[in-house]
């Protein structure tokens, strides 16, 4: 036995009564099995972003998520962090199945899961703040990693246009994948946007080196130093990092 669902993929609508007609596309209601109510979901929240994307390209506005994880992304900076570049996007991540999936869809396996939230760029750091829950207001910082780690940066995709950034610390490499990206100005291709993304890096780094080699010449101790694990920035005169606690 199914879940009635209204089928139509450019509709919002979700479950419905047997024999219902949607009451905002008019389609009769028609029953999905687990499995495809699930991948039903998938598509309709995809339309959802790309009906959003058109409307605020045409309406030249920020990004809705941006502008609800506000309080998040400011508690997410540290001292001495500016934001440079910021995306609204899907990060996607490897998780376990849910106990429903692992129970009635999946077996146990593994799931490649696209998580909502804001990808930020910072003179110091790449942050994702990630939505808590589909329909949640709320987000939370999930991932900080210092921009020095980062190795590689690549964009593709024909359907889901994605950017691929490669992480590289102790010989171990890492990738990280994050879709669909929406910036705060005009509408951008993939490949602008891993440019932005490239340009920040360089002078980043650029910018650090002339510090180092100022501070060389005049043989005097920087006045910032930045914590080798999460990129923190920390006053010259602290033995730990004052973010993560680790030695300097």
């Amino acid at each position: 036995m199914g879940v009635p669902y209204c089928p139509n993929p450019e509709c919002d609508q979700k479950t419905l009564k047997k024999g219902e007609n949607c009451p905002k596309c008019g389609t009769l209601a028609k029953e999905f099995g687990l499995r495809e109510a699930f991948k039903l979901g998938d598509q309709k929240r995809m339309n959802r972003f790309e009906k959003e994307k058109q409307r605020r390209k045409e309406e030249n506005i920020a990004p809705k998520k941006i502008t609800e994880a506000k309080n998040a992304i400011e508690s997410a900076l540290l001292e001495g962090e500016e934001i440079k570049l910021q995306y609204s996007c899907f990060y996607h991540v490897m998780s376990p199945p849910s106990a429903v999936r692992q129970l009635l869809v999946d077996n146990g396996s593994p799931q490649l899961e696209s998580k909502n939230g804001v990808l930020l760029f910072t003179n110091d750091n790449m942050i994702f703040i990630q939505q808590e829950g589909i329909w949640s207001p709320n987000f939370a910082q999930a991932l900080r990693i210092p921009l020095e780690q980062i190795i590689g940066v690549v964009s593709g995709g024909t359907f889901m246009k994605h950017i691929r950034i490669t992480i590289g610390t102790g010989g171990v490499t890492q990738q990280y994948e994050f879709a669909n990206l929406s910036g705060t100005k005009r509408e951008q291709e993939i490949h602008e946007v891993r440019a932005d993304i490239e340009n920040l890096l360089k002078q980043v780094r650029e910018e650090k080196k002339r510090l180092a080699q100022e501070a060389l010449t005049k043989g005097t101790v920087p006045q910032m130093i930045f914590c080798k694990y999460c990129g923190a920035r920390n006053k010259s005169d602290r033995s730990t990092c004052a973010n993560c606690g680790a030695l300097l």
